[in-house]
């Protein structure tokens, strides 16, 4: 019963979800020399997978590319953290700043 409940809460969040997001799995380069993979994207933020928990709140500077050397630099807000196994997590960073060529990449991709 407490699945169905938290899937079904899980569900009314993404229906409410202003930009939608599509997975798209690529390296991304954090900070100075930290690396995730990402999970999704949207125009508004990056799940990012790493092997630690990031700081709530904290601000990273992430650079990462969607189609070959075509990099996108911006400035991502951790907005929250969940362990999903031993040593992996799943980060939801919010697009603080980014270039709006950079912007236009992003909405192109998930457009399509």
């Amino acid at each position: 019963m407490q699945l169905s409940a938290i899937s079904f809460i899980n569900n009314i969040m993404d229906e409410r979800r202003k930009f939608p997001r599509v997975e798209i799995d690529v390296l991304v380069n954090y900070d100075i020399n930290a690396k995730a993979r990402s999970k999704d994207i949207s125009e508004n933020g990056i799940c990012l997978i790493t092997g630690k928990a990031l700081e709530v709140g904290s601000f990273l500077n992430i650079v990462f590319s969607i189609e070959k050397d075509d990099e996108i630099k911006a400035i991502g807000k951790v907005k929250w953290t969940r362990e999903v196994s031993a040593k992996q997590y799943e980060n939801g960073l919010e697009f603080w700043h980014i270039d709006k060529i950079d912007e236009n990449k992003i909405k192109k991709y998930v457009e399509h």
